[in-house]
């Protein structure tokens, strides 16, 4: 815990932080919400934290393992909302009555990949995210630009995803100008399951 407040208060550099919690801290098991009510859950602290150190938080936590998404669960707008908040094009009131709304907007998910790049964050966890959210247009953006080479190397990706995700990307890529192009880079994939999804939409 101390490490992670020296963290925090950018006193301990982040590989040193990453090393100690890849050797320490799992996951599998990661909750961001606790059953107490009388108590803040990681999810309410991250967005009571100062800029810099809610930053330095999700960084840590995206980057260590995908499971730190949960810490997003149900707020993918909330980063858009508070931006709005700031510069003055809602007040307080419009704020609270729009964070009540259940659904995402495309301006909000825009605005909350572009703060995980800044960040950052593991393009190949970012990658997982926008293939949950593949209903928004961004997110396939994402997943497009990231196959034509863009945020690091899309092989890496492709390694980190497993069959039935990579089964889903065929889709996305094929609605690029250049999708038949993008579909490609997954022809030679060996699970059935993904020759099966490229073969829907790769011309031959």
């Amino acid at each position: 815990m101390a490490q992670t407040l020296a963290y925090l208060n950018g006193d301990v550099e982040y590989a040193q932080i990453h090393r100690l919690y890849a050797a320490q801290i799992e996951t599998e098991n990661f909750r961001s919400s606790v059953d107490e009510y009388r108590l803040y859950t990681l999810k309410q602290l991250l967005w009571m934290l100062p800029p810099m150190q809610r930053n330095r938080l999700l960084h840590l936590m995206l980057n260590h393992d995908y499971r730190g998404f949960k810490l997003l669960e149900g707020q993918h707008e909330k980063a858009w909302l508070l931006e709005l908040l700031q510069q003055g094009e809602i007040d307080f009131e419009q704020y609270l009555e729009q964070e009540r709304e259940e659904e995402s907007s495309e301006n909000g998910m825009h605005f909350l990949l572009k703060w995980l790049v800044d960040l950052e964050v593991n393009p190949a966890h970012i990658t997982l995210f926008c293939i949950k959210n593949a209903e928004f247009a961004i997110c396939c953006d994402f997943i497009q630009h990231h196959a034509r080479g863009n945020f690091g190397r899309f092989a890496d990706t492709l390694d980190y995803l497993h069959a039935g995700r990579r089964a889903q990307l065929p889709q996305i890529l094929s609605q690029a100008e250049d999708g038949a192009q993008l579909v490609e880079l997954l022809s030679k994939d060996k699970s059935r399951v993904v020759k099966e999804a490229v073969a829907k939409y790769l011309v031959v």
